[in-house]
Protein backbone atom coordinates (compact mmCIF):
# COMPACT_ATOMS: atom_id res chain seq x y z
CA UNK A 1 0.00 0.00 0.00
CA UNK A 2 2.81 2.51 0.92
CA UNK A 3 4.53 2.01 -2.78
CA UNK A 4 1.02 3.02 -4.23
CA UNK A 5 1.53 6.42 -2.37
CA UNK A 6 4.80 6.64 -3.75
CA UNK A 7 4.40 8.93 -6.44
CA UNK A 8 1.55 11.28 -4.39
CA UNK A 9 4.57 11.95 -1.79
CA UNK A 10 6.70 13.27 -4.42
CA UNK A 11 4.67 15.51 -6.07
CA UNK A 12 3.82 16.36 -2.51
CA UNK A 13 7.60 17.35 -2.48
CA UNK A 14 8.08 18.69 -5.51
CA UNK A 15 5.18 21.07 -4.85
CA UNK A 16 6.90 21.79 -1.52
CA UNK A 17 9.76 22.70 -3.90
CA UNK A 18 8.23 25.23 -6.10
CA UNK A 19 6.51 27.05 -2.96
CA UNK A 20 9.69 27.69 -1.58
CA UNK A 21 11.61 28.64 -4.65
CA UNK A 22 8.70 30.96 -6.21
CA UNK A 23 8.31 32.57 -2.46
CA UNK A 24 12.38 33.32 -2.76
CA UNK A 25 12.76 33.93 -5.99
CA UNK A 26 9.68 36.69 -6.03
CA UNK A 27 11.56 38.98 -2.87
CA UNK A 28 14.45 40.65 -3.70
CA UNK A 29 17.55 39.80 -2.43
CA UNK A 30 19.77 41.91 0.77
CA UNK A 31 22.71 40.83 -1.26
CA UNK A 32 25.38 38.22 -3.41
CA UNK A 33 25.74 36.24 -0.37
CA UNK A 34 22.47 35.63 -0.11
CA UNK A 35 21.74 35.01 -3.61
CA UNK A 36 24.83 32.52 -3.88
CA UNK A 37 23.58 30.54 -0.58
CA UNK A 38 20.23 29.48 -2.35
CA UNK A 39 21.93 29.07 -5.52
CA UNK A 40 24.18 26.71 -3.81
CA UNK A 41 21.77 25.20 -1.82
CA UNK A 42 20.05 23.53 -4.83
CA UNK A 43 16.89 23.81 -3.52
CA UNK A 44 15.74 25.87 -6.36
CA UNK A 45 16.97 24.46 -9.65
CA UNK A 46 17.73 26.54 -12.56
CA UNK A 47 16.81 23.39 -15.08
CA UNK A 48 12.99 24.11 -14.57
CA UNK A 49 12.14 27.02 -17.04
CA UNK A 50 9.77 28.61 -14.56
CA UNK A 51 12.79 28.99 -11.99
CA UNK A 52 15.00 29.63 -14.70
CA UNK A 53 13.29 33.02 -15.21
CA UNK A 54 13.23 33.84 -11.47
CA UNK A 55 16.47 33.37 -11.88
CA UNK A 56 17.20 35.70 -14.25
CA UNK A 57 14.77 38.11 -13.10
CA UNK A 58 16.28 38.41 -9.65
CA UNK A 59 20.31 38.43 -11.27
CA UNK A 60 19.46 41.52 -13.19
CA UNK A 61 17.33 43.00 -10.09
CA UNK A 62 20.37 42.98 -7.68
CA UNK A 63 22.90 44.03 -9.94
CA UNK A 64 20.68 47.52 -10.89
CA UNK A 65 19.12 47.70 -7.61
CA UNK A 66 22.65 47.06 -5.59
CA UNK A 67 24.91 48.16 -8.06
CA UNK A 68 27.37 49.07 -4.97
CA UNK A 69 27.36 45.60 -4.15
CA UNK A 70 29.93 44.82 -7.31
CA UNK A 71 32.55 44.51 -5.11
CA UNK A 72 31.14 41.86 -3.54
CA UNK A 73 29.86 39.64 -6.89
CA UNK A 74 33.47 40.06 -7.95
CA UNK A 75 34.29 38.52 -4.71
CA UNK A 76 32.11 35.45 -4.50
CA UNK A 77 32.07 35.05 -8.25
CA UNK A 78 35.60 35.16 -9.33
CA UNK A 79 36.26 34.97 -13.33
CA UNK A 80 35.84 31.89 -14.38
CA UNK A 81 33.91 30.08 -11.42
CA UNK A 82 30.36 28.74 -12.34
CA UNK A 83 29.01 31.79 -9.96
CA UNK A 84 30.40 33.89 -12.36
CA UNK A 85 29.02 32.18 -15.09
CA UNK A 86 25.83 31.52 -13.56
CA UNK A 87 25.41 35.20 -12.75
CA UNK A 88 26.33 36.16 -16.18
CA UNK A 89 24.28 33.61 -18.10
CA UNK A 90 21.37 35.43 -16.46
CA UNK A 91 21.62 38.57 -18.32
CA UNK A 92 19.27 37.72 -21.29
CA UNK A 93 16.46 38.75 -23.43
CA UNK A 94 14.07 37.84 -20.63
CA UNK A 95 15.01 40.52 -18.16
CA UNK A 96 13.25 44.09 -18.85
CA UNK A 97 14.30 46.55 -21.06
CA UNK A 98 14.81 49.37 -19.29
CA UNK A 99 16.75 47.06 -16.33
CA UNK A 100 19.13 46.14 -19.83
CA UNK A 101 19.27 49.85 -20.35
CA UNK A 102 20.19 50.39 -17.17
CA UNK A 103 22.52 48.02 -16.12
CA UNK A 104 24.63 49.15 -19.49
CA UNK A 105 25.19 52.23 -17.85
CA UNK A 106 26.14 51.46 -14.64
CA UNK A 107 28.60 49.24 -15.99
CA UNK A 108 29.87 51.81 -18.60
CA UNK A 109 29.31 54.82 -16.53
CA UNK A 110 30.04 53.48 -12.96
CA UNK A 111 32.01 50.69 -13.21
CA UNK A 112 34.11 50.28 -9.60
CA UNK A 113 37.81 50.41 -9.69
CA UNK A 114 39.30 46.83 -10.88
CA UNK A 115 36.27 45.38 -11.93
CA UNK A 116 36.34 46.52 -15.18
CA UNK A 117 36.48 42.71 -16.56
CA UNK A 118 33.48 42.26 -14.79
CA UNK A 119 31.84 45.48 -16.52
CA UNK A 120 32.80 44.38 -19.84
CA UNK A 121 31.28 41.44 -19.59
CA UNK A 122 28.42 42.63 -18.07
CA UNK A 123 27.73 44.94 -21.28
CA UNK A 124 28.47 42.23 -23.27
CA UNK A 125 25.97 40.30 -21.98
CA UNK A 126 23.04 43.00 -21.97
CA UNK A 127 24.31 43.61 -26.30
CA UNK A 128 23.53 39.96 -26.49
CA UNK A 129 20.31 40.38 -24.86
CA UNK A 130 18.66 43.13 -26.41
Amino acid sequence: MFLALAPYAKADDENDMYAFCFQRLNNEFASWEEFFELWRSRRCPEASAVLAEGWADQTTLLLTAKWKLLPQLSELAPASSDERAFVLRYIDVTSPGDRLEKLDSLAKEDCPTGLSELCSQIRQRVAAAE
